[in-house]
């Protein structure tokens, strides 16, 4: 068959029908009488049409139906399962969930494509606020934003740490455990995290001994989390045989995992070692990995609230511990 554009104009010449009467019958307008919407229908499969819903809504003055997920690290499980997660969800609704990788050097060519091509959501989870003038180009394109850095937060999540991590920290001291690390592996910008800062306090509490070794600092997420954790691991080793070791998250824990294998060290037994996020794969690493659970799961139904505009519930969550054979 030659090969021709189909358009509506086209449909309607085939079906002897209006131009307006194909655009009711795409829309699904129930008061088209059913033979002539057959008719339609008959020529729009012949043809093979595709109605360009994204025509449509901006034609309308409405957005696209994408949901954008805004990640730091592609390597960190924690990010892929927030995607997994919205995904699962949205694959019975009208939208379209897809995630972007972004850095320093792409965010702003990112939002542009972002409001250029009027997404629906953009869910920040990258380290990088987005500064006043793309907040408000983005509230101007009536883009739902989760996240933003700067202004007030639609969906804030506010986890308290401090319970799961006195459980774990419990556990190590009344094992005689001293030495205790928190590979954070990011930069000092970090250091008000709610992980970092129970840490803190927790080896206070315990009369543990700090210095500027106790947390271990890094340039992630240029470095992607697994290699962020290894060299971390490998950092500590040159100064100290710690008896636990917290990493910023699961992925983190794989990398530093893999190195102290490497060392001949015995997980669980010689040091201890706790991740954060609960990620599948921590269930299935060798040992699985013990971790701070913070509900990956109610962040994103959180989430899903707000994109529906439906009523969200901002209580704290509350973290756990869980533990398995690597701080058994």
């Amino acid at each position: 068959m030659e090969h021709m554009t189909v358009s509506r104009k086209l449909i309607a010449e085939r079906s002897g029908v209006s131009l307006r009467t194909v655009t009711r019958v795409l829309q699904g307008d129930n008061l088209v009488a059913e033979g002539t919407r057959q008719r339609v229908l008959g020529v729009v499969e012949e043809l093979g049409y595709t109605r360009n819903k994204l025509a449509g809504n901006l034609s309308r003055n409405k957005n696209s139906n994408f949901v954008v997920v805004l990640v730091p690290d592609m390597s960190n499980y924690y990010y892929l399962e927030i995607f997994n997660h919205l995904t699962k969800f949205f694959e019975k609704s009208d939208y379209i969930v897809s995630v972007c990788r972004i850095n320093e050097g792409n965010l702003f060519k990112t939002f542009d494509i972002m409001l250029e091509n009027r997404v629906s959501v953009i869910i920040n989870l990258g380290f990088f606020p987005i500064n006043e003038e793309y907040l408000k180009k983005i509230n101007s394109a009536h883009i739902k934003i989760i996240h933003p850095g700067v202004g007030v937060d639609p969906v804030p999540v506010r986890i308290n740490y401090m319970g799961a991590m006195d459980e774990a920290f419990r556990t190590f001291v009344s094992r005689g455990m001293k030495s205790i690390k928190f590979v954070c592996g990011g930069g000092k910008k970090f250091l008000e995290d709610g992980r970092l800062q129970s840490f803190l306090q927790l080896m206070d509490k315990y009369g543990l001994e700090k210095d500027e070794n106790s947390i271990i600092w890094g340039n992630y997420p240029e470095t992607n989390a697994m290699e962020t954790g290894a060299e971390a691991v490998r950092r500590i080793y040159e100064k100290c045989e710690p008896d636990a070791i917290f990493f910023l998250a699961d992925a983190m824990a794989f990398g530093g995992m893999q190195v102290l294998t490497e060392m001949g060290k015995t997980i669980g037994k010689d040091v201890s070692v706790v991740g954060f996020d609960n990620t599948q794969m921590s269930k299935f690493c060798v040992p699985p990995l013990s971790t701070i659970d913070s509900s990956t799961e109610t962040e994103i139904e959180r989430y899903i609230a707000y994109i529906l505009d439906k009523n969200c519930n901002n209580d704290i969550i509350e973290s756990k511990f869980i533990k398995r054979a690597s701080s058994v």
